[in-house]
């Protein structure tokens, strides 16, 4: 028991190293391509920049900010939009089938370690019961062969003959 709440420490730990890691890369990420883009925005002329400003639109920011990559490159696959710069709703539906499958794959993860965890803990009391059982039925089959001596002395010199065996094996098993 003692070495499972060790590893889950190191795993737990791990975890966290890993979090706080990819989380710094993703800050890193993001300022590089701000800076990147702030670098291309300044080589552009004015007008070109003015065009730019106005064709983005902040809707469009709020809107595609939650998907992934490869939602976003769902999006954009769509053949259907001909002309117009907003993906389709097929290409929405398609990107949000995508989010959802993964969501559920996670979900399905989840759910598999957690019916590991439980399988381990039924067969620990599973172990734990029919070893109980084992001693019960010695400590039956012990009293039974007592209770069948006919007399009454040598029903006593067998109980403490017994007692005597319990206390230097330290049970009754």
């Amino acid at each position: 028991m003692g070495t499972q709440l060790w590893l889950r420490h190191v795993l737990v730990t791990q975890v966290q190293f890993m979090g706080g890691f990819l989380s710094t890369s993703w800050s890193r990420t993001c300022t590089a391509i701000s800076r990147e883009r702030d670098e291309l925005l300044a080589l552009v002329d004015v007008a070109e920049r003015l065009k730019y400003e106005q064709g983005k639109s902040r809707i469009a920011e709020d809107e595609y900010g939650s998907f992934s990559s490869s939602e976003l490159a769902v999006l954009g696959a769509c053949k259907c939009r001909l002309s117009s710069p907003e993906p389709c709703g097929c290409a929405h539906a398609a990107a949000n089938l995508r989010k959802e499958v993964a969501k559920l794959r996670d979900e399905g993860e989840w759910l598999q370690q957690r019916w590991e965890e439980c399988s381990l803990t039924v067969d620990a009391y599973r172990s734990a019961f029919e070893e109980q059982l084992c001693k019960s039925r010695k400590l039956s089959q012990c009293l039974s062969q007592i209770a069948t001596l006919s007399s009454r002395s040598a029903k006593a010199k067998a109980a403490i003959k017994w007692l005597i065996q319990v206390m230097n094996d330290g049970g009754y098993s």
